[in-house]
């Protein structure tokens, strides 16, 4: 009834009804309270579904019903809309760009509350027995009588989370005495939403209660100690005589020993290790009738941290390199920074050498032990080595205590002018069938002198449509748009946002590949042309981590198109999905074996870092950062790392390059991403790329070269792209698997053949020319 009502409504507030559109589901997520962010724009493949060309249509989204007929204040963030009632309906607005015709639909939002289950205990009580729980027993204490929860239990905190092996029959003989900690997932059978608690399971206690300890906090936390206070919970009747904590490493399980006493509800841990993370269970023990009770909390976890790693030392040593115009050692004002290259260091003449870098030229150590003794240089990246020097060294250097601040210069020189510029792609998000994607393009100047102008242009994957760019000056294309720049400043980087969309399934499904790629014209004189083309694929997922890692060849990397000079580039995201803001991230990757540590290289950053490489360990500090959480500001809310590295020589096919970092909130244990996988193939199958599996041979290659599709499919087009991005050879309506083509006019060096299929599926192959 609502709907036919409000749908009369809008017919009548309507100007010009084209009935084109399709009215959308309502849409539902999990939360505490009445208010939780919402993806609007999930409805819109849906919305405009049955439209010829959805291309032609804006879709707005507006709180009130006149406001949509008005088109006045539409809501500006539909990809994270927090609602203002629960339920809510919003108002769209859908508007034919060419026609001006306007269409009006709905949908509401539906906020369901996450459950609150109880943490419970159980007892067994006969010390002559073999311990045998059945779980079930406890589920009375953990639904509080909630009839529509289904509760399941597992033994560790992730499966819980994951739903993954849980315990089989609820039944269960205890691993660890007296006490063992078991994990609840209690889920809503009518809306899907779940929340985990506790279950203890205690061998001797039978059934005595004791005021247990809640509202556990660490506070004052240093490098080697912290104050843990908690109240007390008056369940019972019986008041604690006493507390006891046991204080375990973050990630092993509880081990009942080590007991530490007090009589208050506080206790301050000394002599713990800087930067380790550790878990704390708080009993409480009553005597009763001759007998020990004990409650138990569920594990507060917490991390330690020296002031080297949240920049809180008084005593700093700030490194500065500049490019030194006029050669006279002395950082003039008007003098650049130089960001292409590392501090070099040593600590204590140990022999371990450290490579510092910041991306902008000033890197800082913050120093807590005024005994350690550095030597420094600084070197510069290898690919503009063969255009500035460094000569500046330092030895001997301390920071007493009291010192503060104290800078010391590198002066850079440059030995020959040169010009260079680069464009690279990087993953703001991942793609989901029906959902909106980010990509982010970044320009930069290698060089130290002004580039007046220049172009880069964009091509997108077959399947996906380009929503928006962030920049409004863009020239759009048939297969993605071109930009023009102008005045790109030394050593400056820009960065265009690209949105689009993926289509729902099964236009696209699970484990397809997107592949996106930009190419940058080369200027005048330019030195290096192997960075003016970049391609990221990423892989279709249902749903993913904001805290994340990804590497741009989309988990597969043809071996034959792989070469020594090749790098992997790296990208790792992080966002603040607490209820607070984070003053300070840290985070650690450390490369596996087969990654060549000293190739490491640094592209871009969401904001101001400093990057310490100590051998194949890589810690990344964003100090200050003051990262608000997604629920105050869903865009701000995010971050990102990304670098370039090489695999060492010698790779094969079949060989696996994993990857996996640790990102770090303030004091809080780390969040583990996911582990990233680089397989090299010997070709992209199908079921890799969802295209025809395709060689190109001889490569490198003279005159010509042969070109070979496998499977049913039939190439359809041919198009060979110079490394400015710019169309050199077409050969159209060929409808056979394979072609010849000729190379004799070509120049020598690296191209793009770019194949589509009579299936519009779209092939990259590179091929040299000698």
């Amino acid at each position: 009834m609502k709907k036919t009502l409000l749908f009369v409504f809008l017919l009548l507030v309507s100007n010009s009804f084209f009935a084109q559109i399709t009215t959308p589901p309502d849409l539902t997520a999990c939360g505490l309270g009445g208010a939780a962010a919402f993806d609007l724009t999930i409805n819109q493949p849906i919305i405009l579904s049955t439209v010829s060309n959805p291309i032609d249509y804006t879709v707005t989204y507006h709180e009130t019903q006149s406001d949509a007929d008005n088109n006045t204040t539409a809501i500006t963030n539909p990809t994270s809309y927090i609602n203002i009632n629960n339920p809510q309906i919003i108002y769209v607005r859908v508007e034919n760009s060419q026609t001006s015709e306007v269409e009006f639909t709905y949908f509401e939002l539906q906020l369901n509350q996450i459950p609150n289950p109880s943490s419970a205990e159980l007892f067994w009580c006969d010390p002559n027995e073999l311990p045998i729980y059945n779980l079930e027993e406890a589920i009375p204490q953990i639904t509080n009588g909630a009839s529509s929860l289904t509760v399941s239990f597992y033994e560790t905190l992730i499966e819980a989370e994951l739903n993954s092996n849980p315990i089989p029959n609820n039944t269960y003989v205890p691993l660890q005495f007296p006490v063992e900690i078991l994990f609840v997932r209690a889920e809503d059978s009518l809306t899907g939403c779940f929340a985990t608690t506790t279950l203890t399971l205690n061998t001797h206690n039978c059934n005595l209660d004791c005021q247990s300890a809640v509202n556990l906090t660490a506070n004052n936390i240093t490098d080697t100690s912290t104050t843990i206070t908690w109240s007390s919970l008056p369940e019972s009747a019986n008041v604690p005589a006493y507390w006891s904590l046991i204080l375990v490493p973050y990630g092993e399980p509880f081990n009942g020993a080590n007991n530490l006493i007090t009589q208050t509800p506080n206790f301050t841990f000394t002599s713990l290790i800087p930067n380790t993370c550790y878990s704390v269970y708080v009993s409480s023990h009553c005597f009763i009738n001759g007998t020990v009770a004990i409650s138990m909390t569920d594990p507060l976890h917490f991390c330690t941290i020296d002031c080297t790693n949240n920049g809180q030392c008084p005593e700093q040593l700030n490194l500065i390199a500049f490019v030194d115009e006029n050669n006279n050692g002395t950082k003039e004002e008007e003098e650049i920074l130089f960001n292409s290259g590392s501090f070099v260091y040593e600590i204590n003449n140990s022999g371990e050498t450290i490579y510092g870098n910041s991306g902008n030229g000033n890197f800082t150590i913050f120093e807590s032990n005024p005994d350690n003794s550095y030597d420094f240089s600084f070197e510069v990246n290898d690919a503009l080595a063969a255009y500035f020097s460094s000569t500046a060294t330092y030895s001997n250097i301390t920071a007493p205590e009291g010192s503060g601040l104290s800078t010391y210069y590198f002066p850079i020189t440059s030995i020959q002018p040169y010009a260079d510029v680069s464009v690279t792609l990087f993953a703001n998000s991942q793609p989901r069938p029906g959902f909106t994607y980010t990509n982010t393009i970044a320009i930069k100047n290698n060089s130290y002198t002004t580039v007046p102008f220049g172009n880069i242009s964009f091509t997108k994957d077959n399947d996906v449509t380009i929503i928006s760019v962030s920049e409004i000056s863009i020239v759009s294309t048939a297969s993605g748009f071109d930009y023009s720049y102008s005045d790109l400043a030394p050593f400056e980087t820009r960065y265009l946002t690209v949105t689009m969309q993926v289509p729902t399934m099964p236009t696209v499904n699970l484990g397809d590949v997107l592949t996106n790629s930009v190419s940058i014209e080369a200027i005048e004189n330019e030195v290096n042309l192997t960075n003016n083309t970049f391609s990221l694929s990423q892989v279709v997922v249902g749903s993913y981590d904001p805290n994340d890692k990804n590497e741009s060849h989309g988990g597969k990397i043809v071996f034959a198109d792989f070469t020594a000079d090749d790098y992997l580039y790296y990208t790792i995201r992080f966002e603040n999905t607490g209820t607070a803001a984070a003053e300070f991230i840290r985070i650690e990757d450390t490369l596996q074996n087969s990654l060549d540590e000293t190739t490491f290289e640094m592209l871009n950053a969401s904001h101001q870092y400093n990057v310490r490489r100590t051998d194949n360990q890589l810690v990344w500090n964003f100090l200050d950062i003051d990262l608000p959480p997604t629920i105050e500001d869903a865009e701000l809310s995010q971050g990102f790392i990304h670098f370039k590295i090489k695999p060492k020589p010698g790779f094969a096919i079949g060989d696996m390059i994993e990857n996996t970092a640790e990102i770090y909130f303030d004091y809080n244990p780390p969040i583990i991403t996911n582990t990233i996988e680089s397989e090299f193939v010997e070709n992209l199958s199908v079921a890799d790329f969802s295209v025809s599996r395709v060689v190109l041979y001889p490569n490198p290659t003279k005159n010509n070269f042969q070109i070979q599709l496998s499977g049913s499919d039939f190439i359809e087009q041919i198009s060979v792209f110079d490394v400015l991005g710019k169309r050199i050879y077409k050969q159209n309506m060929i409808e056979s698997n394979s072609a010849s083509v000729d190379t004799s006019t070509f120049n020598e060096g690296i191209y793009l053949v770019e194949i589509t299929t009579t299936s519009n599926q779209r092939i990259l192959k590179k091929i040299v020319k000698q």
